[in-house]
């Protein structure tokens, strides 16, 4: 390989003005051997661009288009994400329409609007079932990338409640992920 790249490792290139270079001169869609490739894809490279200034903007070029790419993937994904969530139609099939309206109505709070519930000062007012359903719903709405069970209650209840009703790795997950970058995908391809 050291004869491939001689020319332009003698001109003092670096591996982000090869890479810069490659992104300009375009690919071949033959390989039958990588140095032969290589040898073809940096021939003329070091006699076109044959200034620092030149090679700086090229790679300037090769960043931009790498950043471009890489906003689209996010935004390919944001779009996929909002088509299957959002985009949810009925199924036409009457067997499968009462399979989904049993889903829906098993879970379906059993408490009527307007209802009044029974006032709970704690955790410790929870039964070992009713503190298992909250930590399974904070669970699975944490797994799809939801914190906001967890979040809220920090914010109203403090950690230490928290804590005692979801569990300490739970909200420390929770934390750390509402901290953590807008662009972050979770649970999905």
């Amino acid at each position: 390989m050291a004869w491939v790249v001689r020319n332009v490792a003698d001109a003092g290139w670096s591996a982000t003005d090869v890479r810069a270079w490659l992104h300009l001169r375009g690919g071949s869609t033959q390989v039958r051997r990588p140095s032969g490739l290589l040898a073809v894809l940096l021939s003329g490279a070091e006699t076109t661009l044959d200034t620092p200034a030149k090679r700086t903007y090229a790679a300037d070029r090769w960043h931009a288009a790498q950043e471009a790419a890489r906003l689209h993937r996010i935004e390919s994904v944001r779009r996929d994400r909002e088509q299957r969530d959002g985009d949810w139609r009925p199924p036409v099939s009457t067997a499968v329409q009462r399979l989904v309206a049993d889903a829906f109505a098993a879970v379906t709070p059993q408490h009527g609007i307007g209802e009044d519930l029974p006032e709970v000062a704690g955790p410790q007012d929870l039964t070992a079932e009713e503190l298992q359903v909250m930590r399974n719903a904070a669970r699975g709405s944490f797994m799809s990338g939801d914190t906001g069970l967890v979040m809220c209650a920090l914010e109203a209840f403090g950690r230490p409640t928290a804590e005692a009703l979801y569990g300490p790795d739970l909200v420390e997950r929770a934390i750390k992920l509402a901290d953590g970058s807008s662009l972050m995908v979770l649970g999905r391809q």
